[in-house]
């Protein structure tokens, strides 16, 4: 049996946290959850994601200081980026922390769970890519 695709799921709302980590878990994921900057570095630093899913606001920092945290410990991972805001520049400065993808909130579980498969898949062969060579 193949192992899971470990995630972690990073938002200072609970119920988006507990929505999150219910719907994919039922898909098969592995989900851990962090509420802050700090409790997802130590998270990082305990476990091997392949997939980071995190809102920009939180309560000590924004998520594009996750993202950056995460790809220095592995820069195979992929990462979804979960946003209220409009701004380009938001937009913009996530993409360069690292963001595969950015998704606007409020949406749909349904959306989330289709990032997260094509941000598993991209992680999986990425993975693959880095043991053939």
């Amino acid at each position: 049996m193949a192992p899971r695709t470990r995630l972690l799921v990073v938002d200072d709302e609970r119920l988006m946290r507990m929505s999150l980590r219910m719907v994919l878990g039922e898909e098969g994921y592995q989900v851990d959850t962090a509420k802050s900057v700090a409790e997802a570095q130590n998270m990082l630093n305990q476990y091997p994601y392949q997939v980071l899913i995190t809102d920009l606001v939180l309560p000590d920092g924004k998520g594009f200081d996750v993202i950056r945290y995460a790809r220095k410990l592995n820069g195979s991972l992929e990462s979804i980026l979960l946003t209220g805001s409009d701004s380009p520049v938001d937009e913009n400065e996530a993409l360069l922390a690292g963001a595969g993808m950015v998704i606007h909130k409020p949406c749909e579980l349904s959306s989330v769970v289709s990032a997260t498969f094509k941000a598993s898949t991209r992680a999986g062969l990425a993975a693959g890519q880095r043991r053939e060579l």
